[in-house]
């Protein structure tokens, strides 16, 4: 049996703001600076490099170099390309475990583990406790 994958590009699902907004938000909270460079290329390809290049005062192969897995942008062009998106970025301090229980609201959709499970595995009871609670 052959599987066919397709390839996944997250640009093609940032249609509003809030998608946008959402979708940076989760990223941030990995601390992952590669994965931050990807999902701001992710960004700027969903509202247009060019454009955003532009903006930014960068050439648009620059861009797609900084904003890709190997690219390593300064500071300053990150801040540019962010300002040029529409983006603000805000500090907060950070909420453990709030990046898992998030990820896992959509799994747990309509699943409800038993009082058994729960006591099998703390770390689960702890997850369907903030999902409860977040629900």
């Amino acid at each position: 049996m052959t599987i066919k994958l397709t390839s996944f590009d997250a640009s093609e699902y940032l249609k509003t703001e809030e998608d946008i907004a959402s979708y940076l938000s989760v990223v941030l909270e990995d601390n992952d600076p590669v994965l931050l460079n990807v999902a701001l290329g992710d960004i700027a390809r969903a509202r247009g490099m060019t454009d955003i290049a532009r903006k930014a005062g960068v050439s648009r192969e620059s861009l797609y170099r900084s904003l890709s897995e190997d690219g390593n942008p300064s500071a300053t062009t990150l801040l540019k390309v962010i300002s040029a998106l529409g983006i603000q970025l805000h500090a907060a301090p950070r909420q453990r475990g709030r990046a898992i229980v998030d990820e896992l609201c959509g799994v747990l959709a309509g699943y409800e583990p038993t009082q058994e499970e729960l006591d099998a595995d703390p770390r689960l009871e702890r997850i369907w406790t903030r999902y409860r609670r977040s629900g």
